[in-house]
């Protein structure tokens, strides 16, 4: 029997979310050829991400990501140990989800709303 059924759903699919953000940062480190770092030192003003460079934008996705995602998963896991209500994890979840998948395509989740 699963003892943690949504924590464990919700892990698995960040997982691999998170491994598919590791080889995108390794795809563009290969492209740039570049093994430490990001390339060039330089800083990138809100509204103008555009500009960055490809590697820089895959580096903050993946950080973001391993930055947000396991506190996360632990106050879902806590949560779920208390026996919180199933159907308001799910959600918690989802958000979750949908909030890191926005992350790794670039999109506001507003834009969706």
């Amino acid at each position: 029997m699963i003892r943690f059924p949504v924590t464990l759903a919700a892990t698995c699919v960040l997982g691999i979310a998170y491994a598919g953000l590791s080889v995108a940062v390794g795809r563009q480190r290969g492209q740039a050829n570049v093994s430490l770092g990001y390339g060039s030192d330089l800083s990138i003003a809100t509204g103008e991400e555009y500009k960055a460079p490809p590697l820089l934008v895959a580096i903050r996705r993946h950080a973001q990501f391993a930055e947000y995602v396991p506190i996360s998963v632990v106050l879902l896991l806590v949560l779920e140990l208390n026996h919180a209500n199933r159907i308001m994890l799910a959600g918690l979840a989802a958000m979750l989800m949908v909030s890191r998948t926005c992350m790794a395509i670039g999109r506001r989740c507003e834009d969706f709303l």
